[in-house]
């Protein structure tokens, strides 16, 4: 029994990692795919059901899932194995895991001062059915396969991608002349140039004491937003804010089954030892104390009832809804990043303008128009609010989907009804 065809236009999923919705979907995604693994006896169907492509260009975090990762195929194939289709022994399903670089080592952030850590860090990855794809970036996804940009093709129906955020549109506004298109600070973090604006985290290169610009990690971002709270203060109260001086404590990455490799103000540590100190300085940031006491008590269960293989189901987002607005609400306000384009199914709007002599109301919107298409086609700010008239009912397309229906329909942006200069929000 082979795949049915309906399965084609499920895979590849494309999962991100940021938010708690795709770690739910991820392992659902591990589930599902045993399940598949079960019910295809096919060889060939099998080997595209049970590979598994991760595209890495992250800092940390998409490694450290690898090893958990595997673990996990391991720990599904056994209890489904026994629970739902016992004729199949989980020895005679292989499961390959191909993670792909774009360098030549899997931890460029440690290769240049850590050499070592790097070298440990593939012998313990590769133990098992684990590839490493060198030198190589994810150029195309179908539904059977990964085609790197060499022109080699992976049979998989499940790629997970950890290839960092685009910086926010938020920036736009800001001279973003740091590394990766980040806003350059004082040591202060004020920004260069302002008397009045401030920056930490991601979004901020704040100089280093001794040379060079925070990493956008969160443990930078934490001790800078500390700093920079403090600055604030000191500033109100009319004194000398502070330099961020946080140079960082090491590095640590989770390898699994209990081993990490780290190194702490440069001394290098490994096994299962680094493991227990990564543990440790975890809880120690993690924010909130609540957090850190589930966070210990979710540790202290594993060893005795393993992971939990829950089905969740969790549903997507959806690119089209609807959304209503009485009277005198505001829908989109002037300035505020544009993540959606609304056509108006009933009532009315209007266009309001903010200007120094106060709100202007340029436009009056009726049933069949639209609005918001302008920060959406242009990833910018509302230029404008939407004010609702009347009690109005509108349908509500995610950018995502616009986007993609102006990639999948030429012409598509041009169609839309013209309005006269300046009504664009």
């Amino acid at each position: 029994m082979a795949l049915v065809p309906a399965d084609l236009e499920n895979g590849p999923r494309r999962l991100g990692s940021m938010a708690w919705a795709d770690g739910i979907e991820g392992e659902r995604r591990l589930a599902s795919v045993i399940l598949r693994l079960k019910v295809s006896f096919e060889g060939k169907a099998q080997e595209r059901v049970s590979e598994v492509a991760i595209e890495r260009e992250g800092v940390f975090g998409m490694l450290e899932n690898v090893r958990a990762m595997r673990r996990a195929i391991q720990v599904l194939l056994k209890r489904r194995d026994a629970s739902s289709l016992p004729t199949v022994s989980p020895r005679a399903i292989s499961t390959r895991v191909h993670l792909i670089v774009s360098g030549a080592r899997v931890l460029p952030e440690l290769d240049a001062h850590q050499p070592r850590l790097v070298d440990v860090a593939e012998r313990r990855l590769t133990k098992g059915p684990l590839r490493i794809e060198r030198n190589s970036r994810l150029a195309a996804a179908t539904a059977e396969e990964a085609i790197l940009d060499s022109g080699k093709r992976l049979s998989t129906r499940t790629i997970i991608s950890c290839t960092g955020n685009a910086r926010s549109p938020l920036l736009a506004g800001f001279p973003t002349e740091g590394p990766g298109g980040r806003i350059v600070t004082e040591p202060t973090m004020q920004v260069i140039g302002t008397t009045d604006t401030w920056a930490a985290g991601d979004c901020a290169a704040v100089p280093f004491p001794g040379g060079g610009t925070t990493r956008p990690l969160a443990i930078y971002a934490m001790m800078a937003g500390r700093q920079l709270g403090k600055n604030l203060r000191a500033v109100l109260r009319g004194k000398q804010p502070r330099p961020y001086r946080f140079t960082g404590l090491g590095d640590a990455c989770t390898l699994g089954g209990g081993h990490a490799v780290a190194h702490f103000k440069g001394f290098p540590l490994t096994g299962r030892f680094a493991w227990v100190i990564w543990r440790c300085f975890m809880i120690i940031y993690l924010p909130a104390r609540e957090r850190k006491l589930r966070v210990i008590f979710d540790w202290l269960l594993q060893p005795w009832f393993g992971r939990d293989v829950l089905d969740l189901k969790v549903t997507p987002p959806v690119g089209l809804g609807s959304a209503r607005y009485e009277k005198g609400q505001t829908i989109v306000r002037e300035g505020d990043v544009g993540r959606s384009l609304f056509v108006i199914r009933s009532g009315e709007v209007e266009v309001v303008k903010a200007t120094s002599d106060g709100p202007v109301v340029i436009a009056t919107l009726r049933e069949g128009d639209h609005f918001g298409e302008a920060a959406v086609f242009r990833n910018a700010r509302r230029n404008a609010s939407v004010v609702a008239r009347t009690a109005v009912e509108l349908l509500v397309l995610r950018s995502e989907a616009v986007q993609a229906l102006d990639r999948g329909l030429p012409g598509f942006r041009e169609r839309l009804p013209v309005r006269e200069p300046g009504v664009e929000v």
